[in-house]
């Protein structure tokens, strides 16, 4: 039988799915709440088809960590309960958000976010191969970078519940888009970057062809800037990606370096011995 806290973290995830998707019958979705309250940096409707990959290598994840075979990973262990309190707290943020409690689920985010972040420091210190980064790795940096993006936006959707001015907004979303590249350049993981970039390109798409109510409320400079900031941002994203794939590719390549040692000869000359 699998250790405890293998099957809590299996019911955490089952739980978690009902109440985002069984629950989600009776309650508001994700989408009507965004559409109550537009933003300037909401991505394009189109950059939520990534959530159904998030789902499944979580949902992979979450069968490998039960078996024998597994179970007793590094990869695996160095979760611990983290993975628990964060289905804990997206069930608190996906109930909130969906009431349009909006202030308590941003709580609840960030919450979850800092459990993530935990975990993907905790596995950062652990190497592996390409398979085990694949199943026991790629599903928490993949949600991690989606939560970036999520908690940038519920920020964002907080400060249009609360009312305030359309300067306020242009302002607060300048410095949302500058977060992700400082948690970009922070990281400096390939999963999440890829992530941010896809949401990235999300947001310029949508601020590239506003709805009436970003049209009716935001003067047309404020548009244009996010929408030129999204695109530097996304560039700069596309750069990341880049360095971080020819790092990965020049410590691949690298020779290791092979010591020597210095011995003198009967005639007083030094020579190198491997």
């Amino acid at each position: 039988m699998p250790p405890m806290i293998n099957i809590l973290n299996a019911f955490a995830f089952f739980a978690n799915m009902f109440v985002l998707y069984g629950l989600a019958l009776f309650l508001h979705i994700n989408s009507e709440v965004l559409a109550t309250f537009p933003t300037l940096i909401t991505p394009a409707s189109w950059a939520q088809f990534l959530w159904p990959l998030v789902v499944l290598v979580e949902f992979a994840w979450v069968i490998l960590q039960l078996l024998p075979k597994y179970r007793s990973e590094e990869l695996v262990t160095v979760v611990g309960r983290n993975f628990i309190f964060a289905s804990i707290a997206q069930m608190a943020w996906s109930l909130c958000f969906s009431h349009q409690i909006l202030s308590l689920a941003f709580l609840s985010i960030i919450t979850m976010l800092v459990f993530l972040f935990i975990i993907f420091r905790a596995q950062s210190n652990v190497e592996c191969n390409l398979q085990d980064y694949f199943f026991f790795k790629f599903p928490f940096t993949l949600l991690f970078g989606w939560m970036v993006i999520a908690c940038i936006v519920d920020i964002n959707v907080l400060l249009v519940a609360m009312g305030i001015s359309t300067s306020t907004q242009f302002y607060a979303a300048i410095v949302s888009l500058s977060a992700i590249l400082i948690v970009a350049g922070s990281v400096q993981d390939f999963t999440v970057l890829a992530v941010l970039a896809w949401a990235m390109i999300g947001i310029f798409v949508e601020i590239g062809n506003p709805g009436y109510y970003i049209q009716s409320i935001f003067p047309d400079t404020y548009v244009t800037s996010i929408h030129y900031v999204s695109l530097i941002s996304f560039l700069i994203l596309v750069a990341f990606i880049a360095w971080q794939g020819y790092s990965a590719w020049r410590n691949a390549t690298k020779k290791p370096r092979v010591e020597t040692t210095p011995v003198t000869t009967a005639e007083g000359d030094y020579v190198n011995m491997v």
